[in-house]
């Protein structure tokens, strides 16, 4: 009988889960008619009133308004949501995750982070209830984040696509983990999940190629943060792309590129055509030289390379958002069960912080 009330469950969980799924497609979409002409203020509207008819549960709904976020006065109506939102929102790992995130790019760090540190305790649990009774099968399993098996497939689909969209646009050329792959091993690296592109382009010019993708039916924009000019296009396969436009700086004849709270510069290079997977693309003249810059000795693999902390390129541009990094990093790793970026991030962490707290993570 036990068996039975456990199976009934699991099936109103899932019957729940594909009515709520397409509740928030519709909602989207409706959204998007607004966002991709401009109008963020209707589309934001769309949203608050499809989280508030749905008791705040369509985790999709809070990631696109984060997503839709332009100022740090956009912050005020999710928090205003989130108190509203029921108690129980609290222990949903993905919108908690979109909170803390909106709260860390809009420079509300402290927020962020006390969220941090919930979610942090909340997958950590989850993390040892599934060792403690699943011992002999990957716990990764269980904590409901897959990996995607067939991003290669999915990459060559969106890199495809990206080139037909960006006709009218400077051309976008291969970078950082995707061009390594390329140059060290002819394919994408095993652990990529997103591909990198650059594009040249001056600051005024990255808002109107922001407007072009927005504009494209093959991929969603999503605007990573509010102090640079990268975003993330997701092709409707599932493949992200991350677009970094590239800056040259005259004053010292670099060429640099913004992340979220770290920059990192390349000497100027133009770029050229080569072939990848058997489609077109475009990647730096000197695509050695390149990486010789971000990456050091790129010849040998190193999993666990962060860009942000590790790269001979890197220029810290903004050191408290760079702290509340390493604690999405953390949390990261610990979902995945990446046991030496658990014990990396913790220790990191308990040193600039101060605090031993971090140190319970440790495996």
């Amino acid at each position: 009988m036990k068996s039975l009330f456990k199976i009934l469950k699991i099936f109103k969980i899932y019957i729940l889960g594909n009515k709520n799924s397409l509740i928030a497609k519709k909602v989207l979409k409706e959204s998007r008619k607004f966002s991709n002409n401009g109008n963020y203020n209707k589309a934001r509207n769309i949203l608050v009133r499809g989280l508030k008819n749905n008791k705040f549960i369509l985790r999709d709904l809070w990631i696109e308004l984060v997503a839709l976020m332009e100022t740090n006065s956009d912050f005020e109506l999710i928090r205003n949501l989130w108190i509203e939102a029921p108690n129980s929102i609290s222990k949903d790992i993905v919108i908690c995750n979109a909170f803390a995130r909106a709260a860390a790019i809009t420079e509300n760090k402290n927020e962020s982070r006390a969220l941090l540190r919930h979610l942090l305790v909340l997958v950590n649990e989850k993390y040892i209830f599934s060792s403690k009774f699943i011992p002999n099968i990957k716990v990764q399993k269980f904590i409901n984040f897959p990996i995607n098996r067939d991003f290669s497939a999915k990459a060559s689909i969106a890199l495809n696509d990206l080139y037909k969209v960006s006709l009218n646009m400077p051309k976008p050329f291969l970078i950082s983990g995707t061009l390594l792959g390329l140059v060290r091993e002819g394919k994408f690296i095993g652990w990529d999940k997103d591909i990198d592109v650059g594009i040249f382009c001056t600051k005024e010019k990255a808002f109107e190629i922001e407007k072009e993708f927005r504009k494209s039916k093959y991929f969603e924009v999503r605007k990573l943060d509010l102090t640079t000019d990268r975003i993330r296009i997701k092709h409707l396969c599932g493949a992200s792309i991350d677009i970094f436009p590239h800056y040259l700086d005259k004053n010292n004849a670099k060429v640099w590129h913004d992340g979220a709270a770290t920059r990192w510069w390349n000497s100027p290079f133009t770029i050229k055509e080569t072939k990848f997977l058997g489609k077109k693309v475009w990647i730096p003249s000197n695509p050695e030289l390149y990486l010789d810059e971000n990456y050091g000795n790129w010849r040998i693999p190193v999993k666990n390379f962060d860009a942000r902390l590790d790269a001979p390129n890197a220029e810290v541009t903004n050191k408290e958002y760079l702290t509340t990094l390493n604690y999405f990093a953390l949390l990261s790793a610990l979902k995945k069960s990446q046991i030496e970026k658990i014990n990396r991030y913790s220790k990191l962490l308990a040193k600039i912080e101060k605090d031993e707290w971090f140190l319970q993570f440790q495996r």
